[in-house]
């Protein structure tokens, strides 16, 4: 049985659900895009400012997941 390659770490918006996916190097997330996120980021779809407003949802792979294959 194949392992599912799972290459991103995704985030979900509180406000909207929206599903943020953050690259990982070998399933690495750096503290320091963690922190740039939560400070800086808000959500793409609805505008939400960033801070304490993402979830860690799951694992994931972007490309698989939305067909870019």
């Amino acid at each position: 049985m194949a392992k599912k390659s799972e290459t991103d770490l995704v985030l979900k918006c509180r406000k909207c659900g929206h599903n943020l996916f953050v690259g990982s190097i070998d399933g690495f997330i750096s503290l320091k895009t963690l922190v740039r996120l939560s400070e800086k980021g808000e959500c793409p779809e609805c505008g939400e400012e960033g801070f304490e407003n993402f979830l860690i949802s799951r694992a994931g792979n972007f490309d698989k997941e939305y067909g870019n294959k």
